[in-house]
């Protein structure tokens, strides 16, 4: 089953018998040049393409090096980008997900341009905010403790605490705000995104749980005044553990390790970002991706992606 299936590690990786299926290379600038594509910019979640025909839409085409710990690494992780396409997309549409939450992903386009759907987005352009909202977990609060003293093992991993806190960086300044700061420097505007963030974290957090992943922290970047964009709930942006070492994790008194890329969070955090550990924190990242979407989302990838490729835009 695959809920029991262990997480790939860079020390266990070279025994697991089934290997990430092959991933199509990300589409060249030439590629999508002869659809009529023109490199745009980069960012934190990808690069960007414009079009002739398009004045209210750009092309998101995330890429293979992940970004981690506040830096976007120098090695690429095999299918990645087409990972974080597929996992962004299903994100954003479902009612039983963040589609109700005003977002950036275009739904449709009146005019006959053409792109790669299982490696890019056609998203609306937005007006950044100069703020990343990160919510997180509050661990250490009460409620949690509660919850571990006073919870049978048969509950554990159902019904867990939602205690988030929130905190913002300006991107203009450096400057990192609790909430009541943030609130008090942006009014009604800061209020609103706080309040709708929070909300969107939400539904996420409770969506996952009941597939025993627990979303223990997520950074927004969105478009004034609160449109969802960027990274949206993807390793690039959260940090993502399940239930049982959570749990585990909270009873030895231990941070919970990531069950997507633990291994290349410790290389990154050792310095180790060349060589052969990396090497093996790569291949273990991505079957975890493999993994991970197929119990988040019920389909594997490539089932997805072929959904993705199906529709008419």
């Amino acid at each position: 089953m695959l809920a029991t299936e262990p997480e790939a590690t860079e020390k266990n990786v070279s025994t697991i018998k089934h290997a990430p299926a092959r991933q199509s290379p990300s589409p060249s600038v030439a590629t999508l040049a002869n659809f009529g594509w023109k490199k745009f910019g980069n960012s934190n979640a990808g690069e960007t393409y414009i079009h002739h025909l398009l004045d209210d839409k750009v092309l998101l085409v995330p890429i293979n090096r992940p970004f981690l710990l506040g830096q976007t690494l120098p090695t690429e992780i095999p299918g990645k980008g087409q990972f974080i396409t597929a996992l962004i997309h299903f994100w954003l549409t479902g009612s039983d997900r963040l589609e109700r939450f005003t977002n950036y992903l275009a739904r449709h386009t009146d005019r006959p341009v053409s792109y790669p759907k299982a490696d890019s987005l056609l998203v609306l352009k937005v007006k950044p905010s100069s703020y990343h909202i990160t919510i997180r977990q509050d661990l250490d609060d009460g409620v949690w403790t509660e919850y571990i003293q006073n919870s049978k093992p048969s509950d554990l991993g159902w019904d867990l605490p939602f205690c988030p806190t929130l905190t913002a960086l300006d991107t203009l300044t450096g400057e990192q705000l609790n909430l009541s700061n943030y609130i008090r420097d942006n009014h009604y505007l800061g209020q609103l995104a706080a309040c709708e963030l929070t909300n969107a974290y939400e539904k996420a957090y409770r969506f996952a749980l009941k597939r025993r992943i627990v979303i223990l922290e997520t950074t927004f970047t969105f478009g004034y005044p609160c449109r969802l964009a960027g990274s949206i709930v993807t390793p690039d942006s959260s940090f993502f553990t399940n239930t049982d070492e959570l749990l585990l994790a909270l009873e030895e008194g231990r941070q919970p390790r990531s069950c997507i890329d633990e291994s290349l969070r410790r290389c990154c955090q050792e310095g180790e970002i060349v060589g052969q550990r990396l090497n093996s924190a790569v291949n273990a990242t991505a079957i975890n991706y493999q993994r991970f979407f197929r119990r988040l989302t019920g389909h594997t990838l490539q089932k997805y992606q072929s959904l993705l490729c199906s529709q008419v835009t």
